[in-house]
């Protein structure tokens, strides 16, 4: 009968290595997914912190865009001025010419 109980006992303390393994095992996994968790929090702020630069630099781009086109746009009223104003100086120019050419 004592044998039979030492050998329950025996199989008992086995079990209980087992579970303690087990839960030594469940532990760390649990630990790695705490783990993985915390990373993918991280790589989602980057994420979030990258779509934000993102969006910042296309704004500034778009900026940019339209600071070039309303140079452009400058720069073709500068040429218009630039030629209505050669014209008008020739035909002063002519004007005067025309005057000396009476008097």
């Amino acid at each position: 009968m004592l044998q039979k109980v030492n050998k329950h006992l025996s199989q008992l303390e086995k079990e209980m290595a087992k579970k303690e393994e087990v839960a030594k095992i469940k532990d760390e996994l649990m630990a790695k997914v705490h783990s993985h968790a915390e990373e993918l929090e991280q790589m989602d702020a980057k994420s979030a912190d990258l779509q934000k630069y993102k969006s910042e630099l296309l704004a500034r781009v778009e900026e940019h865009i339209k600071e070039l086109a309303h140079a452009e746009e400058k720069g073709a009223q500068v040429r218009r001025l630039s030629v209505e104003m050669s014209s008008k100086v020739r035909e002063y120019q002519d004007h005067l010419a025309e005057r000396a050419r009476i008097s």
